[in-house]
């Protein structure tokens, strides 16, 4: 789309005007990448508080909750669900490292991870390529989903790779930079990602061994994401020297036209969706809080009704919900999904009456 946008540029007004346009979105990349970076220092910052402040030796003792999977200490509410500041361990899935426990230490609303913190996962981490490698998410959380500003490293691929940006739904979903780790330099793709995937346009910076950019492999780069391996993808400017990319200008004020790009490329074209609104944020926020807290309370009866089966039928259609509710991205998926947790609130108490506490 960029370069359709950019022939017409030059066939209207020629090619020093097409110049301005790489220059000045060259330009707005490096100011929102900086105005970024500046936000999460912040949040790592408070971030380091929260962590100081759960290690802390001299902080009152506190009761331990068995939380579904886990065990949670710190503050809890009046419906005894974490709330406010805490730490959750949760129980190793991996029978031949059993004590590969993951650790989430952070804020909660309800139950849930909502709010600032840092999800450690030690459990499935990939020892085989990486053994000494541990990936982690830190940064905004709501509803138990990355939501907001973030920094994830990865260790699914055959190099380590780490993600500093936008998240929305527990998605690589925005404006970020990607940073791929290699033994011959470092590969860098700052601009637009959409569930991991760069898209639109942004800048591809390839660096030495010795951290050093290498212009002609650098640029403003257009990804065509009808090929899964982005060889389509084409540089429309390089860098026209090693230390462009420190020297260029990002003070500038948004030109029109560079506001229209952004309009027409990113706003209307790949991130319209549901999930980038404040809307759909605070609904899933709701809907999450609310199964939490009907699910918590549906398990303090397993113990004595393990063998029911209308309890254990009650519980599975609870496991197939919470997982809807993970995946769901639309706003209308949301309101089908909250009225079935109200439906379930209302079947459970009548569940109630023919169970054992």
């Amino acid at each position: 789309m960029l370069g359709k946008i950019i022939d017409q540029i030059e066939k209207n007004h020629g090619g020093d005007a097409v110049m301005g346009v790489y220059l000045s979105i060259i330009s707005e990349i490096k100011k929102s990448y900086n105005q970024q970076q500046k936000e999460l220092d912040k949040i790592k910052n408070q971030y380091s508080k929260i962590e100081k402040e759960r290690l802390s030796k001299k902080k009152t003792k506190e009761n331990a909750l068995i939380f579904f999977n886990g065990v949670h200490t710190g503050k809890t509410n009046k419906n005894n669900l974490p709330d406010g500041k805490g730490t959750i361990m949760f129980q190793s899935r991996d029978k031949d490292y059993p004590d590969d426990n993951d650790i989430y230490i952070g804020e909660f609303i309800n139950g849930t991870r909502t709010g600032i913190g840092k999800y450690t996962y030690f459990n499935g981490r990939n020892i085989g390529k990486h053994p000494f490698t541990i990936p982690y998410y830190l940064g905004e959380w709501s509803g138990d989903s990355y939501y907001g500003l973030g920094s994830k490293l990865i260790d699914q691929f055959e190099t380590i790779q780490t993600y500093e940006g936008e998240f929305k739904n527990n998605k690589v979903f925005g404006f970020g930079k990607w940073v791929a780790n290699n033994e011959d330099g470092d590969l860098e793709l700052i601009g637009y990602f959409d569930d991991g995937t760069a898209v639109a346009f942004g800048l591809r910076i390839q660096k030495d061994k010795n951290d050093k950019i290498i212009a002609e492999k650098s640029g403003l780069c257009e990804y065509d994401n009808t090929d899964i391996n982005n060889k389509k993808s084409i540089i429309h400017f390089q860098f026209p020297c090693d230390d462009f990319w420190q020297i260029i200008d990002d003070k500038e004020k948004r030109k029109p036209i560079i506001q229209t790009i952004y309009d027409t490329v990113i706003d209307k074209g790949y991130f319209n969706q549901d999930i980038r609104t404040e809307k759909f944020q605070k609904m899933k926020l709701k809907a999450q809080s609310l199964h939490t807290e009907l699910v918590f309370e549906v398990n303090s009866y397993f113990e004595n009704n393990s063998k029911n089966k209308k309890f254990l039928e009650f519980l599975d259609r609870q496991g197939e919900l919470k997982n809807n509710l993970l995946i769901c991205n639309q706003l209308k998926q949301i309101e089908e999904i909250e009225k079935l947790i109200k439906q379930s609130i209302t079947d459970f108490k009548s569940l109630m009456k023919l169970l054992t506490k």
